[in-house]
């Protein structure tokens, strides 16, 4: 079990498939300020979270600052565990030029963004 992960400014490029996967027995990760190109609007996604055991139940994530591009979806949110989980917390990140969602998520709940006016 990981007890904190941080990814942060990296730029990655010609991902194919995944940018930036995260899965399973990590208690606490963020993932900031990164520069993420698929290259590949059929089939890559900028950010992958995976639960397929149910040990992101007590997980903080935090996304915010990224730059996702050229991706089938930006950002992949999917509980395979059966668990419904709460979604991270998703700010000020740049997603374009997605052929299908800029946040796809199966089995997440709750809001992403705020609902507070300014």
């Amino acid at each position: 079990n990981s007890s904190f992960i941080t990814v942060s400014k990296n730029k990655l490029t010609k991902t194919s498939n995944t940018g930036i996967l995260l899965f399973d027995n990590i208690s606490s990760v963020s993932a900031t300020d990164n520069y993420i190109d698929g290259e590949d609007v059929n089939n890559a996604s900028g950010i992958r979270l995976v639960d397929n055991d149910s040990s992101f139940a007590n997980t903080t994530f935090s996304i915010s600052g990224n730059c996702i591009h050229n991706t089938a979806n930006a950002m992949t949110f999917e509980s395979n565990s059966g668990a419904v989980l709460n979604l991270p917390l998703v700010r000020n990140n740049y997603m374009y030029n997605y052929k299908f969602h800029g946040i796809w998520s199966s089995s997440f709940t709750g809001e992403i963004g705020s609902c507070n006016a300014y």
